[in-house]
């Protein structure tokens, strides 16, 4: 009822700005113009909003469905920096990836790990001012391969820390100003890693910056003889 009540008026919106910017209303100005690409952004983040509440309710229903296979974590990070690169840029902030090498692979969703990382990443732009840095590393061992996204933002404190992965909170991280979402995009995205084999944790030192780690199994030849899959709780504790 939610997907169908409110994304049908969303997209008839969009279909009308989309008519008179193509100028079939006839002829648009140039303050029009940026009032129609308002309306736009405002549309791309209502849908936005409704994902997230949606991909929750999924989850909390245990409706979602998961399709693991063997992904490489360097392609998904290659397709992540082409979608969020232009946006780092216009923040002005530095992007640094240590990349992950191409023989590692994990047992993941790979829809589920990218939409993992682009929130990570996301946030950590929404909460780095300029000059600041974002730096994406890998670490793998035998089992578990690690990915770890480190800001140089205003940090958490911590005794919120373990607060940023409850639904509906919106933590200021030190600021007093409102920030953009419903405060689902961590919860949904440890959701996410957890029911992959995972995990995803922070650490965080207020004025200094924040580190997510995204933690996933690894896919070896020996586990793929074996058909291991690491579970969720063993993967929280590594």
């Amino acid at each position: 009822a939610m997907s169908h009540e409110l994304r049908t008026p969303l997209n008839a919106i969009s279909g009308y700005v989309q008519l008179i910017q193509l100028g079939l209303r006839g002829p648009v100005t140039d303050e029009q113009q940026a009032d129609l690409e308002r309306i736009k952004k405002a549309h791309v983040y209502l849908l936005g909003l409704i994902e997230d509440v949606l991909n929750f309710a999924k989850l909390d229903a245990h409706e979602m469905e998961f399709h693991t296979r063997e992904v490489s974590l360097d392609e998904i990070m290659r397709d992540v920096e082409t979608l969020l690169t232009p946006q780092m840029k216009d923040a002005g902030i530095e992007y640094s990836y240590r990349g992950c090498s191409a023989d590692i692979v994990v047992t993941a969703d790979p829809d589920k790990t990218q939409q993992i990382l682009v929130n990570l990443l996301t946030n950590a732009v929404k909460f780095t001012t300029p000059p600041g840095r974002i730096t994406v590393s890998c670490q793998a061992t035998e089992t578990l391969v690690r990915v770890r996204v480190t800001d140089t933002g205003i940090g958490i404190r911590d005794d919120d820390t373990a607060r940023v992965f409850e639904p509906f909170v919106q933590l200021g991280r030190g600021l007093s100003q409102p920030r953009d979402g419903v405060g689902l995009g961590l919860t949904i995205s440890r959701d996410f890693a957890r029911r992959m084999g995972g995990d995803l944790s922070v650490e965080s030192v207020p004025g200094k910056g924040s580190t997510f780690t995204l933690v996933l199994p690894r896919t070896t030849e020996a586990s793929k003889d074996r058909g291991e899959h690491i579970p969720a709780v063993a993967a929280a504790t590594a």
